[in-house]
């Protein structure tokens, strides 16, 4: 990694970087060892990195053209698929393991996309999946829902799901936080050099008011 990657993924915050520090070691330590995987609305790659470490086939599905050659860059051995995740072009019963950190949101239909993720995932598959909580801590035009509650996604995934886990993660300093980045990026045009802060979090043991639930799922 080249030393201007490095400093700006470790020292500069934006929202990607704030949740991947605060969430990406719960969503590490839930990636089973699986044949075949799927990183639906895989973004820049991250999680595929961690998930291609642990299972033998790994397709990484994004809309987005550019998100995909960011990914491509990275050299995972995976499968690259553009698609909008509410209409998956893959088999059924194909996979036994899928990704859906904060995708939802961005989807009119999110009933949809748990159906079509139902319909993909094998039976006793699971399914790894964060969506944020409500009040955001900053509008974002990104997002269609603004959030959800946690009764709100459990009734999503009840019809095909059984919930194994849920942990709450982004909490107060993070929200802070957000809302500091939002505001100074608004008006400086670029993220402010203050990532390591929201690793404070993890030392401390105020985690209240979360911004981020991660629900890990088998279909039933």
């Amino acid at each position: 990694m080249k030393i201007t990657q490095w400093i700006f993924r470790n020292l500069f915050a934006h929202p990607d970087n704030i949740r991947l520090t605060t969430q990406g070691p719960i969503i590490k330590g839930n990636i089973s060892k699986v044949k075949t995987a799927v990183d639906l609305g895989c973004g820049t790659g991250r999680y595929s990195e961690w998930i291609s470490q642990k299972s033998d086939i790994l397709v990484s599905v994004d809309i987005d053209k550019k998100m995909l050659k960011r990914v491509k860059s990275k050299n995972i051995n995976h499968l690259l698929v553009q698609s909008s995740i509410d209409r998956l072009p893959f088999k059924e019963n194909a996979f036994q393991f899928v990704l859906l950190t904060d995708v939802i949101e961005h989807l009119k239909d999110d009933k949809q996309v748990i159906n079509e993720i139902s319909r993909i995932l094998k039976q006793h598959g699971t399914i790894l999946m964060s969506v944020p909580l409500l009040p955001p801590p900053y509008p974002d035009s990104a997002h269609i829902k603004s959030g959800y509650s946690k009764k709100q996604i459990i009734n999503l995934l009840e019809k095909d799901f059984q919930v194994i886990s849920q942990e709450y993660c982004m909490f107060k300093l993070s929200r802070i936080l957000l809302k500091f980045v939002y505001r100074f990026v608004k008006f400086f045009k670029f993220p402010p050099p203050i990532l390591p802060v929201v690793r404070l979090e993890n030392l401390f043991q105020c985690k209240c008011f979360p911004f981020n639930l991660i629900i890990l799922a088998k279909k039933i």
